[in-house]
């Protein structure tokens, strides 16, 4: 785990030229709840990510939920990932992946598996960077597993999660400009505010 915080770090710390930051504000009906930041730096060989987001809103009480997921890529391969999801600073659920050499070592909560897998190429991290196009599933740390993604028309794609929810992710110029979240209380939309 240090040896992975360290190589995060050198990635974040290093100034470079394919580094980039996306912004987004989490609107919930006109009123903005919150904000993802997401951070790519890397290069063809290794990439890695960062991305943390903060949200407030009230039901009976007020509510804030954090969620973090940093992961790294070596030739286009997904080798280490973390996620946490916390609820008003306490933990929900909480992921890591590791690329053995010959599969994945998947921790969700309590749960440990191995995934036979010849390398996870497509993850929640880096479809805000690429667009999806002919790709029919995304893997999603915080389940585990492959996500089922459809191309509902240019630029839109449906994933659905394991709980029959539906997410939509839309694009311009390749990057993620919207996701809108529905679940039970309300639907939340992701909005691209600033690309650094």
């Amino acid at each position: 785990m240090i040896t992975f915080l360290g190589l995060m770090a050198f990635f974040f710390s290093t100034d470079n030229a394919s580094g980039q930051q996306l912004i987004y504000d989490v609107v919930k009906g006109d009123k903005v709840i919150g904000q993802l930041r997401s951070n790519r730096h890397g290069g063809p060989e290794q990439v890695a990510y960062l991305m943390e987001s903060t949200v407030t809103f009230r039901v009976i009480f007020e509510v804030q939920v954090d969620y973090f997921l940093e992961c790294s890529f070596k030739d286009g391969k997904l080798v280490k990932s973390v996620t946490r999801n916390l609820v008003n600073d306490d933990v929900r659920n909480q992921s890591q992946v590791f690329w053995n050499g010959s599969q994945y070592k998947v921790v969700c909560d309590d749960d440990t598996r191995m995934l036979d897998h010849p390398g996870i190429r497509h993850n929640m991290a880096s479809i805000y960077y690429e667009e999806p196009q002919h790709i029919t599933q995304v893997f999603s740390e915080r389940y585990g597993e492959f996500l089922p993604l459809r191309n509902v028309r240019a630029g839109l794609y449906e994933m659905t999660l394991p709980d029959g929810q539906v997410n939509l992710y839309q694009y311009e110029d390749g990057v993620c400009t919207e996701v809108t979240v529905q679940n039970r209380l309300a639907t939340i939309y992701f909005r691209l505010r600033e690309r650094l």
